[in-house]
């Protein structure tokens, strides 16, 4: 009787819709942790290994654009398509390689890989390949001046990509043939990540 009176009272609709806003309020807060944690870390690494960078409002500004940039890209691909695969998580460090120096790419890699984790509900398989492809590429991408030069860079990101997923897919349990299927797609967005570019 006493629990007919409660759903008929709205009492219990009441306090699952409270405890749903307060998931949704958790994890909007711990979300801005970690994004306040990258831009300590970020913040640090200008004070001390880059402290003209840091001093340059037109770097900041660039930087932050390509990162801006990159998770509006890769927010909009999530919201069209729930394939997180293709997510181009490289992107902003390939970008600031070039236009800044290979150093902040390696940073903005890190970066960027956490946040797109963060965007697919913290997949370390995200974090994985991202990080890995966007490392890769930065090496890759050091000194190169001429965009046909890139492909081979999008050939570098895929490949690394590609490896990191297909390792995921079978730490997960994915047979052989799957994963090497679903490691295909680093590859593809290895190539796709370089045709901006």
């Amino acid at each position: 009787r006493s629990l007919n009176f409660l759903k008929h009272s709205g009492i219990i609709d009441m306090i699952q819709k409270r405890t749903k806003n307060l998931e949704i309020l958790q994890k909007m807060f711990s979300q801005a942790l970690i994004v306040f944690l990258l831009y300590l870390l970020l913040a640090s690494y200008y004070k001390f290994f880059e402290p003209k960078l840091g001093a340059s409002l037109k770097h900041l500004i660039l930087i932050h654009t390509c990162l801006v940039l990159n998770l509006l890209i890769s927010k909009t691909i999530l919201y069209f398509n729930p394939n997180y695969y293709l997510i181009p998580v490289s992107l902003a460090s390939l970008l600031l390689v070039p236009l800044v120096k290979p150093r902040i790419g390696f940073s903005i890699g890190f970066i960027m890989a956490t946040l797109s984790s963060l965007l697919c509900g913290w997949s370390l398989e995200v974090f994985l390949f991202g990080l890995f492809g966007s490392l890769i590429g930065v090496f890759s991408a050091t000194g190169i001046r001429k965009r046909i030069q890139f492909v081979k860079v999008g050939l570098w990101v895929g490949a690394a990509q590609a490896v990191a997923i297909f390792a995921a897919q079978l730490y997960q349990g994915t047979s052989i043939i799957d994963a090497a299927r679903i490691g295909t797609y680093g590859m593809a967005n290895g190539m796709l990540v370089t045709l901006p570019l």
